[in-house]
């Protein structure tokens, strides 16, 4: 009877050994949400390169495609420190630009931060916002996506 659950135990001391430390600098990679015929994602990426926040729009619409309208970019980014007093807040300038969206393909745009990998170790919010219309003469539609993730050194 010892020897079971010697036994029981060791394998459960492996388990979360095994579970509780993955590696991996992030917790989670992404998170998506639906607006609609829109569906837009953030994702939170580390490999060899470092850092990087990528943000991704499609439609689901019924039309084989549609055009959005934009400033220079689809998506803008967003990074808060949760616990702290780091926020950095990309801005949508530049003139009106449209894109072309065709059904279930994303358009996928890098975030290119260069600060990503000189976060200090601390729970981040980052956060993808879509800020389209579908006509020029319609007023602009900030889609959202959040996804928090703890950044380890």
């Amino acid at each position: 009877m010892k020897h079971y659950f010697l036994l029981i135990l060791l394998f459960l001391s492996l388990y979360c050994l095994s579970a509780c430390d993955s590696g991996e600098k992030y917790q989670s990679k992404g998170k998506t949400e639906v607006f609609g015929d829109f569906k837009v994602t953030v994702n939170i990426n580390e490999d060899s390169q470092g850092r990087t926040v990528l943000g991704e729009i499609t439609y689901m619409g019924k039309k084989e495609e549609v055009r959005i309208y934009h400033r220079d970019s689809p998506i803008y980014f967003t990074v808060r420190m949760a616990d702290g007093d780091y926020e950095y807040i990309e801005t949508a300038e530049g003139p009106y630009q449209s894109t072309v969206l065709k059904r279930n393909e994303p358009v996928s745009i890098n975030s290119g931060l260069p600060f990503l990998n000189n976060l200090e170790p601390a729970m981040y919010e980052f956060e993808a916002i879509a800020l389209i219309s579908e006509s020029t003469d319609e007023p602009m539609k900030e889609l959202k996506v959040m996804r928090s993730a703890v950044v380890r050194d």
